[in-house]
């Protein structure tokens, strides 16, 4: 017998395609939990991501640094508001952030965890719409 009993072939074309693939997903996957660990709520999560509440509780679970109090965060101070503000019209135009780098950005720019932020910006939204 000479011949082989295992013929292997890569398509070069349809490795790279997956290997691409992988490192998006890794991407993703990496913008999720470092939203998810600046306290991004399950809202801007279901948004951005179309996160179900079961896939947020097990990220946040595996992002818990320390425990947070029970019930609504405080509002922030009227410095923290002011910064929020100036950063947000001026990086956003006043728009709400659609992608997710743009939130962790504007957290970057004032120091601010995703959740006031998420609370600041909706309600700030809301109150231009109805005046």
């Amino acid at each position: 017998m000479d011949g082989h009993v295992l013929d292997i072939r890569l398509d070069r074309e349809r490795f790279w395609l997956v290997l691409q693939e992988m490192k998006a997903e890794r991407a993703a996957e990496k913008l999720k939990t470092e939203l998810v660990c600046r306290e991004a709520p399950v809202d801007m999560m279901r948004q951005l991501f179309g996160m179900t509440d079961g896939q947020y509780t097990a990220l946040r679970r595996r992002c818990r640094r320390g425990r947070r109090g029970a019930g609504r965060p405080a509002e922030p101070d009227t410095d923290t508001m002011n910064t929020i503000w100036r950063a947000w019209h001026h990086r956003m135009n006043g728009k709400a952030p659609a992608s997710a780098d743009e939130w962790l950005r504007l957290s970057d720019d004032t120091g601010t965890d995703c959740r006031t932020l998420w609370r600041f910006i909706r309600g700030a939204n809301v109150l231009e719409r109805t005046s």
